[in-house]
């Protein structure tokens, strides 16, 4: 059976996907779908010394990982992430660093027919800087509680043009255009990144790092107080429950006798026996006169 036999230029995208593929430390599939040529490439040029990215048909890239995953285990699962307009992009920066450059080179775009918008978009109840006009009846069309009142176009009842992840549609797109509001975020996704044999989706890289900490924070503190509720002698409950358990015998040898000698309790014996003493002397003394 006679071998296929590729372009040249595919043989030499196909060798460099493999090089960069063995050689870098972190792996991810781009999802550029729909993002601009000319941002694309100020982009690239933002990231250059930082991450690379290459564009090649998605049979290459497929082709690249098979072949490849032979030698870097897990590497086969990026496989599946492959779809739409994918790219490459290789670094050493830790997935969700990564992940965070990205989302820093976004930008807001307008409302155009057809995008997706990256969040909700909600008209408050009340009035509007629109003066009357045909803006009433277009909002009217679209569902939205629309009015003239006292010379202003007021608004009776909140309502959602847009929700996150929805199709704009022609008419939300016009409505938010006069709005000035820019529902959409340019910026390349990143679908999955592998690194050291493992595989991260674009959903597990979304890190709230402040809620994270404080997550962690509060874990700690339960962790803490259960083994202390238990009496459970691990390295940094331990220093805890050796003073607590001094105080306790401390408080124990005060409850059992006031004159129940220990080092701890000693001095305070000795004090408490002096000032008895002292108490004596003066009774005497008084029965005397």
């Amino acid at each position: 059976m006679k071998r296929a036999t590729y372009p040249a230029w595919k043989v030499k995208t196909l060798e460099k996907l493999k090089n960069k593929l063995l050689s870098s430390r972190v792996v991810g599939i781009l999802d550029f779908e729909g993002f601009p040529a000319h941002l694309f490439q100020a982009v690239r040029e933002k990231l250059r010394g930082k991450a690379e990215i290459v564009v090649a048909k998605n049979t290459l890239i497929r082709l690249a990982l098979s072949q490849v995953s032979q030698h870097r285990r897990g590497l086969e699962n990026l496989l599946q992430h492959v779809k739409g307009q994918s790219a490459l992009i290789f670094t050493d920066l830790p997935p969700v660093k990564l992940n965070r450059l990205l989302k820093q080179e976004g930008r807001k775009a307008p409302p155009k027919p057809g995008r997706i918008s990256s969040t909700d978009v909600i008209l408050k109840a009340g009035e509007t800087d629109f003066p009357p006009g045909p803006i009433v009846s277009e909002m009217q069309r679209m569902g939205i509680k629309a009015k003239v009142q006292a010379g202003k176009v007021v608004i009776s009842e909140d309502f959602t043009v847009v929700r996150k992840g929805e199709v704009i549609t022609k008419e939300a797109a016009d409505l938010l255009t006069k709005l000035g509001v820019e529902p959409v975020d340019l910026m390349l996704r990143l679908r999955a990144a592998y690194e050291e044999g493992l595989v991260f989706s674009g959903e597990l890289l979304e890190l709230d790092e402040e809620r994270l900490c404080e997550d962690l924070r509060k874990a700690q503190q339960a962790a803490l107080s259960l083994a202390l509720a238990l009496g459970y002698p691990v390295p940094p409950v331990l220093s805890h429950l050796l003073l607590r358990a001094r105080l306790e015998a401390l408080s124990l040898a005060r409850a059992l006798a006031a004159d129940f000698p220990t080092r701890e309790t000693l001095p305070e014996l000795l004090a408490l026996a002096h000032l008895r003493a002292l108490h004596l002397s003066s009774r005497l003394e008084g029965k005397a006169s």
